[in-house]
């Protein structure tokens, strides 16, 4: 068994720190932990499949970009959260029309998320999708990231 495979078990340990180092070391091991992360993101058990797109967000490469994008889609609001969180840290503009879509899962940590994500990336063409959220949204906590997201949408449309 290679190091990629034995930490890729290690996501599955009953400690939570446990389970966060194995993420971590995965995701500094770059491509060779890949295959196991793929893996990883087919688990049926959600903490497994949280923890690989933690993973994925310390590689680098568009092929990792497509396989967060699809995590948006998960079954489970913890694993979409951190696949909004991580298009986010990472600015893939590409990733704006995906997260639009979340800005109204039912899950409002979720919303938050993809409100930062869209901050973070200030695609200009956001800005409808956001204020339509705005408009509707009934959370604060959800209404303060989408007022931070329009205004940093505002001040990227202002950078020479």
């Amino acid at each position: 068994m290679d190091e990629a495979e034995r930490l890729a078990r290690l996501l599955n340990a009953k400690e939570k720190g446990i389970r966060a180092e194995a993420a971590r070391s995965l995701g500094a091991l770059g491509e060779p932990a890949l295959p196991v992360l793929i893996v990883a993101l087919q688990n049926p058990d959600w903490v497994v499949r949280y923890r690989a797109v933690e993973a994925l967000g310390r590689i680098q490469g568009s092929r990792i970009d497509d396989l967060l994008i699809h995590a948006l889609d998960d079954p489970r609001d913890h694993v979409r959260y951190m696949a909004a969180k991580v298009l986010g840290n990472r600015r893939v503009s590409r990733s704006a029309t995906y997260l639009e879509l979340r800005l109204k899962d039912e899950n409002e940590y979720v919303r938050k998320s993809v409100a930062r994500a869209l901050g973070e990336i200030a695609v200009p063409t956001s800005r409808p999708a956001l204020e339509s959220a705005l408009r509707t949204e009934f959370s604060e906590g959800v209404r303060q990231a989408l007022h931070t997201a329009l205004i940093a949408l505002q001040e990227s449309e202002y950078r020479p």
